[in-house]
């Protein structure tokens, strides 16, 4: 091949210089069009300097090394090359992709590649897109057509937490040139093209953080899941204005363990995030106090996670604490994150303004022997429209709504133990109510819960001076702590949309808890898989939008049949207030504790959803079934009130939105009707059992969990770890799932198979059928003349013939009475 020379060269940007080189393969799709005729050129390309803004909270500028990046910021594994005429508007031959064998060498020997000479063009090159079918002449016909493509951001390597600034993965970028390329005998010809990352770089130092604090979790939220190759910065409005993202993008969140202290009792210096440009404009007269509390919805926030640490005794206490901020150009009203700048932050974590407790939840985590305490009244979901004050209220203007007292209402042995004397769990003394500040001095109350010796779980109670329950929290006893957000195991699913779901690609989902809500352990123990810890994987089981748990059986000695939910044939053992076992008979009758763990008929809680509401806050323990006692589960006529506990029914306890054809739905049962709706809100609610920072999960997360996404037969069709001699025991009670890939060398988790309580109360199948609850709902089903309200249910079968049902499809299970267990899922995805 003959080589020509560089005759002109037009530079449109300024960039500090970079070179790589490349092995000779190239790749290219079919032509469409009669091309011009190419020839070989040594391509290098130049990694722009990084950039920051001088008016950062750290008043930092850059070093020069800084600004050129470091090898890993500048490395670069493969490219796309596109040439247009001078316009921009047209191809001139087709893209074509080159990998790249040694990124550091480039500026020495470039890389051969195939252009068209003699002609006034634009050369434009996309860098570690890591996708060779990605670009095609279809798709890249104008320079604006590649500009406004999108990459997936299904690597989370390049939003991790990196101390000492090193980074595994590759930061795309992309840029152009005006140039004319002419030939020149003998000559090899050379080209520069200046690119620039599509990424920000974050900076956060910590400066001395008290010993009274103990950093657990940092999280980034509202990083955008795909990547438009060209930048939406607004030049003209200067970024006032939030940019427009592509259709399809969403929004996801990540957390990282915030790592230990060093030998000099100090954090690391320097936590280095990546993230995609993320353009949410400027509020008009910001302030610095109020820049994180007013920020736009989908901003970029950093969260810290902290627990206080008693300077005495060194122990855990309280609740955590978040310290909370929004980078930018600015401390004032800038919420824009712009690629290929550096944002240096430096906080101080003990007065910082946006510190906060985290607001109560449903649940709690504590280690065995530490000492939680919360603020009972101080909730912020807003989920399905629902209020906490409507049943909680300080305003002293209804007593009825006003905790007078706490008290343990079931606990697994020494969870938290003897409370005769109620000094294990208490409440501050309720403030004088003629006080004029009243309802503040009472909404800054705490309940306080020293935990007991073991691993457990527990459910506490606020009473009024009535004697009823106002409100009641799951203490959950735990030792690995899993309610941080940072020990989540990271997932992607399969993408839908009204015409299936697409099975080629995955793209991110929910980041998902790695133990059944309220599991003593992640997995079973390898070493003793046929004995009690066995069990431990279990967690507890919740009617569908109730709050509540009740313990899960952990024994069937029937196989298929019904058995008593009791201390004998479901093998569960709780005690009470005093830790004194409670009797439990499982046939209907009172229990030496009253009404604990017996069941109701629907149609005895009232006719009202409102009544039927009250009724299960008042009384957390009882089963509230939507089914007469079974004789055959098949015989439909035994189901009231649709299977439903609660009368009139809600669609929105968890947080699911209100289903209406506008929104995306696929049907994926024709025959029946069977759909899947887009109906998972933002919203988490008051009833959503998990622990703050985590929620029940959407309808649709499971699809990547089979091959083609829906309901299989067969251990080859499901996501699965497959048994084998050695692992049948370990396996024999559960699913080892794949959550990134299929059957790849990602995450896993184990997802026991546990058993249900069947709408009238009855359990069955434990260790043999995992029903798991999500928050969307289905379709009312006709069974002959009875209607049932079906929720999306989770369904794993692992005695006989192997099967896993995205979607249950059998009556028992998929009704709302039905008590099953939850996987929960961080609240923002």
């Amino acid at each position: 091949m003959k080589y020509k020379f560089l005759t002109h060269i037009l530079v449109s940007l300024f960039f500090a210089g970079f070179a790589m080189s490349c092995n000779d393969e190239l790749i290219s799709g079919d032509s469409f069009f009669e091309e011009k005729e190419l020839s070989e050129v040594k391509l290098h390309v130049d990694v722009s300097e990084m950039s920051t803004y001088s008016r950062t909270r750290a008043e930092e500028s850059l070093t020069e090394e800084e600004m050129k990046g470091s090898e890993e910021e500048r490395k670069i594994e493969d490219i796309w090359l596109f040439q247009f005429n001078a316009n921009g508007d047209a191809l001139l031959c087709e893209p074509r992709y080159y990998p790249v064998a040694d990124s550091h060498d480039i500026s020495v020997k470039g890389v051969d590649v195939l252009l068209a000479l003699d002609i006034e063009s634009k050369i434009y090159v996309v860098a570690n897109v890591h996708d060779r079918s990605w670009a095609t002449v279809a798709n890249s016909k104008t320079l604006a057509d590649v500009k406004t493509r999108t990459l997936p951001i299904n690597n989370t390597e390049l939003f991790k937490v990196i101390p000492g600034n090193k980074l595994s993965a590759s930061i795309p970028m992309e840029g152009e040139i005006n140039a004319k390329l002419s030939y020149s005998e003998g000559e090899a010809a050379t080209v520069k093209v200046p690119v620039t990352r599509m990424f920000a770089k974050l900076e956060i130092t910590l400066n001395d953080v008290p010993e009274t604090l103990k950093i657990t979790d940092l999280e980034v939220q509202n990083i955008p899941s795909i990547c438009r190759v060209g930048t939406l910065w607004d030049t003209t409005g200067e970024g006032s204005t939030r940019a427009e993202y592509p259709e399809g993008t969403d929004w996801t969140s990540n957390a990282f363990n915030a790592g230990d202290k060093d030998e000099n009792d100090k954090y690391p210096d320097k936590y280095v995030i990546y993230i995609p440009e993320n353009l949410q404009g400027q509020k008009e007269n910001g302030q610095a106090d109020y820049k994180t509390a007013d920020r736009p919805v989908n901003s970029i926030l950093i969260n810290f996670h902290a627990i206080p640490i008693d300077p005495f005794t060194k122990k855990e206490y309280g609740t955590q604490r978040i310290y909370s901020f929004c980078p930018g150009a600015n401390i004032d009203n800038d919420y824009n994150i712009r690629r290929n700048y550096i944002y240096k932050v430096r906080l101080h974590l003990y007065t910082d303004k946006y510190e906060q407790e985290t607001p109560s939840s449903n649940c709690f985590v504590v280690r065995p022997g530490q000492k939680l305490s919360f603020l009972p009244y101080y909730r912020i979901e807003k989920g399905g429209g629902y209020n906490f004050e409507d049943y909680l209220d300080p305003s002293g203007e209804d007593e009825n709504k006003m905790i007078d007292r706490v008290f343990i209402i079931w606990q697994t042995p020494d969870a938290i133990g003897d409370n005769s004397k109620g000094d294990l769990v208490t409440i501050d003394p309720a403030p004088d109510p003629n006080d004029p500040d009243h309802a503040k001095k009472e909404r800054a109350r705490k309940i306080y819960v020293q935990a007991g010796s073991k691993i457990g779980n527990a459910l506490i109670a606020g009473y009024n001076k009535n004697g009823d329950i106002v409100w009641s929290w799951h203490i959950w006893v735990a030792d690995h702590d899993p309610a941080n957000v940072s020990s989540a195991a990271v997932y992607t699913t399969y993408g839908w949309d009204e015409k299936g779901i697409y099975t080629n690609a995955r793209v991110p989902g929910y980041a998902i808890m790695r133990c059944n809500l309220g599991a003593f352990r992640n997995e079973p123990d390898p070493s003793n898989p046929r004995g009690i810890t066995k069990f431990d994987t279990y967690g507890l089981l919740y009617q569908w939008g109730r709050k509540d748990p009740f313990p899960p059986m952990k024994k069937n000695p029937k196989g298929g049949s019904y058995y008593k939910y009791d201390n004998v044939q479901a093998n569960i053992h709780v005690t009470d207030n005093s830790n004194k076992e409670i009797v439990m008979t499982g046939d209907g009758t009172p229990s030496a504790n009253g009404e604990l763990f017996n069941t109701i008929l629907t149609t005895n809680v009232g006719t009202k959803k409102e009544e039927g509401l009250l009724y299960s806050i008042q009384h957390p323990t009882m089963f509230i079934a939507g089914a007469k006692p079974f004789g055959n589960y098949n015989d439909q006529n035994l189901y009231i009130n649709r299977g439903d506990w609660l009368p009139e029914g809600d669609e929105k306890l968890w947080g699911a939105i209100e289903r209406n054809e506008n929104m995306k739905r696929y049907v994926y049962d024709r025959g029946r009707g069977w759909s899947i709706w887009d109906n998972y809100g933002t919203e988490k609610t008051i009833f959503d059992p998990c622990p703050s920072g985590w929620r029940v999960p959407p309808g649709d997360l499971w699809l990547g969990f089979t091959k083609t996404g829906l309901n299989v037969s067969g251990l080859t069709q499901i996501n699965m770890v497959e048994w084998n001699n050695e692992s049948l025991a370990y396996n024999q009670h559960g699913f080892t799932i794949f959550l990134q890939d299929w059957r790849g060398d990602g995450d896993k988790s184990f997802f026991p198979t546990q058993g249900s309580r069947l709408a009238s109360g009855q359990p069955i199948l434990g260790g043999v059928c995992g029903n798991y609850h999500n928050a969307t709902t289905g379709i009312t089903v006709n069974h002959g003349t009875v209607p049932i309200d079906r929720v999306n249910i989770l369904h794993l079968h692992n005695d006989g013939y192997k099967k896993l049902n995205i979607f249950e499809d059998q009556l028992l299970y998929y009704n709302k009475s039905v008590g099953g267990p939850i996987r929960c899922v961080r609240d923002h995805k």
